[in-house]
């Protein structure tokens, strides 16, 4: 076992099970989920969710925003942490 705790821990969507999401959380530690669209239920409930914390002005508060664009594999990637 790892020693994770007070540690961000990222995971590619290929990686994510909620196993390993409790066991992350079980140790004290955060975690970075990637979604990728082809999860659309779980993709617009975060949305709506984040769209809400916009609504309501907390995200200027305590939540930033990170894009990078790049081309890999023969396609154009954006990726958006938040």
């Amino acid at each position: 076992m790892l020693d994770i705790e007070n540690s961000i821990i990222t995971l590619d969507a290929m990686d994510y099970q909620r196993e390993i999401a409790q066991q992350i959380i079980k140790q004290k530690a955060d975690y970075i989920l990637a979604l990728k669209g082809n999860h659309s239920g779980m993709q617009a409930e975060l949305e709506a969710w984040w769209h809400k914390m916009e609504r309501e002005g907390l995200s200027d508060k305590i939540f930033s925003k990170y894009s990078d664009i790049n081309s890999r594999h023969g396609r154009i990637e954006t990726k958006t942490c938040r």
